[in-house]
């Protein structure tokens, strides 16, 4: 493959990596922006989503019926936001209310200036198809499929979007994320306790706390926050794009410079100062915790709901970097990847557990995070998820046994070839490869570690497994949470996982 992809650097940092592939007359465009919520000061969280939301909602010359007329109403707005905020702050309800009752006046007839949904509609009409985006703690993703006589109609709306942007209806978005908050997390049975479990097991990263934001930081972010974060966030250099399918890779790059060489961030960014990654907040912990009715002690977190039974366990693990990132997703293919695996094998089909599964990493892997392992108890185990924790913890310690329990070579040759496959796999489709060769080349720097990670993969001993496992998995510095029936009480609160015993 090496051969045939393409790479470039333009100037002002940007990076480009094209595949053409003419067995279809279609593109695939992924840009992948190395901005995620972890690049959020505690006080802002949810910013990242919420510029990813807006990343869709027109620019300069595309949305507006009325440009001029339109910025005034929006900079009207953005007054009477702060001073709702500041009113609520001094304890001014009515004053508050009047503010908002004018600012709701303002959003009505700034409506009235925007073509709704023109960029979405504007791509559709091109032959646009999948236009979606996605942010996570490590970045933000945008991507489109388009016909290949397209070409320079996607990089002229991707630079339009990237150097004119208008933040319109921002605060009706927010209401849109608020209610996906609401969805999601609040009203979700496990929402709150997921979200209290990531943040009792990262406290000191930004990886603890919810790419949606906390309630109270979300309330609070207008269009000067929005604006700091993407002037600050969203330069050039932060940008890499793969393109796969039908396009000319000296085309690419004559548009390239056509339409972002002349770009280099706005003059702003140098001003803004950095954002720090401080940690959890801890009154926001508090507040999942009694949010969610859920208990604490030591590395425990325990729920009772009818969403049970439920175990997760959670180990402390280095990022993507570490020798062991190869050895720990070996580690996972082994435990949980499809029917053949020890999981599916030792406690689903005996009625320990309806389902377990293994991730190798979460949230992200950018920054130190966690190994996750997920068990639903099965009739063996009595529905009781402190079982079901034991369970785990026996097919853990096969892992670094000497004995026929151990992983075999036969194992491991199995589990390396499956994972192999699934990649090649994956490789086949434009806008799954697209992903994969802009997402390797942040993060590592070079694409080829794509292809080189076969043979970092098949280097992965019986030994690396042993040592890794034993090493990583130490149940002195687990969080484990349990979330059992209500007709359960609360009996053996604690489990059987680190130092708090039953």
């Amino acid at each position: 493959m090496e051969p045939r992809v393409s790479e470039f650097r333009l100037p002002n940092g940007m990076r480009f990596l094209v595949l053409e592939r003419r067995n279809a007359p279609v593109v695939s465009f992924h840009t992948y922006a190395d901005v995620g919520a972890a690049d959020e000061d505690v006080g802002s969280t949810g910013l990242a989503h919420l510029l990813e939301h807006m990343a869709f909602k027109g620019t300069q010359s595309i949305g507006s019926k009325d440009l001029k007329k339109e910025k005034e109403l929006l900079d009207l707005i953005d007054e009477e936001f702060y001073a709702t905020i500041d009113a609520e702050k001094r304890g001014e309800i009515q004053q508050a209310k009047n503010r908002l009752q004018r600012m709701e006046e303002l959003q009505q007839e700034a409506a009235m200036l925007v073509i709704p949904n023109a960029y979405g509609a504007l791509v559709s009409r091109e032959g646009g198809v999948g236009l979606n985006a996605a942010t996570s703690h490590d970045a933000t993703r945008y991507f489109v499929d388009l016909p290949s006589n397209k070409l320079e109609f996607w990089f002229a709306v991707e630079a339009e979007r990237f150097q004119n942007p208008v933040f319109r209806e921002l605060y009706s978005e927010k209401k849109v994320i608020e209610e996906e908050r609401r969805l999601r997390v609040e009203n979700s049975p496990l929402g709150l306790f997921q979200q209290a479990f990531a943040s009792k097991g990262m406290p000191q990263s930004p990886y603890g706390r919810p790419v949606i934001g906390y309630p109270e930081d979300f309330a609070t972010l207008g269009r000067k926050e929005v604006e700091a974060f993407f002037h600050e966030r969203y330069l050039p250099s932060k940008l890499t794009v793969g393109i796969v399918g039908d396009a000319n890779p000296s085309e690419v790059e004559k548009l390239a410079h056509k339409y972002f060489g002349g770009w280099y961030g706005s003059a702003e960014s140098s001003k803004i100062a950095k954002v720090s990654k401080a940690d959890v907040g801890p009154e926001f912990y508090q507040n999942l915790l009694r949010k969610g009715g859920i208990a604490e002690d030591g590395n425990v977190l325990r729920m009772s709901s009818n969403a049970g039974p439920y175990t997760i366990v959670g180990y402390p693990r280095p990022n993507f970097e570490s020798d062991d990132d190869f050895v720990l997703d070996i580690i996972t293919d082994t435990l949980s990847s499809g029917r053949t695996s020890r999981f599916y094998k030792n406690l689903v089909i005996p009625g320990k557990a309806l389902g377990a599964s293994a991730t190798s990493t979460f949230p992200g892997n950018k920054l130190p995070n966690m190994y996750l392992l997920n068990s639903v108890a099965g009739a063996q185990d009595k529905g009781d998820p402190d079982l079901a924790a034991q369970s785990l913890r026996d097919e853990l310690s096969k892992l670094w046994s000497k004995g026929s329990d151990r992983v075999s070579e036969k194992e491991l040759v199995k589990v390396k070839k499956t994972n192999r496959v699934a990649l090649l796999e994956t490789m086949g489709n434009n806008r799954a490869l697209a992903s994969l060769l802009a997402r390797y080349t942040a993060l590592t720097g070079d694409w080829r570690t794509l292809i080189t990670q076969f043979d970092r993969l098949d280097r992965v001993t019986e030994k690396d497994i042993r040592e890794t496992a034993e090493r990583i998995f130490d149940d002195d510095h687990c969080v484990v949470g349990y979330v059992t029936k209500p007709q359960m009480g609360m009996k053996r609160l604690f489990g059987i996982f680190g130092k708090k015993g039953q």
